[in-house]
């Protein structure tokens, strides 16, 4: 029962990372639920069972996503609204510094902060 434990709170933490780097939650999720039943079935008739089996698939995961970058939405998200505007013309966001916006392709200008 304690392995379980250990593994449900390796997924929570691959799925909070995943979160946080703009990843697939629900990707990360499936691939770690259903990777860990084929793991244990895989190494288990190898090795014998062993629950401890079933933590090495999310731990692989946290150390692959810790090294992983953020992604461009992620990194916007994760940016202050000071450095951001909406666009006049489809109300995105945008940052300050834009010439042209990057949903629109509309032209911005100081007005239209």
């Amino acid at each position: 029962m304690f392995f379980f434990f250990v593994y449900f709170l390796l997924l929570l933490m691959v799925c909070l990372v995943a979160r946080n780097k703009g990843k697939s939650v629900l990707l990360h999720f499936f691939v770690n639920t259903v990777g860990a039943v084929v793991v244990v079935l895989v190494l288990g008739s190898i090795f014998g069972g062993n629950g401890l089996l079933f933590s090495v698939l999310p731990l692989i995961s946290l150390i692959v996503l810790s090294f992983a970058e953020k992604t461009k939405q992620a990194e916007v998200r994760q940016s202050s609204t000071e450095d951001l505007r909406k666009c006049q013309f489809c109300a995105e966001l945008v940052r300050k510094e834009a010439i042209k916006c990057k949903h629109c392709g509309s032209t911005l200008t100081a007005e239209n902060a």
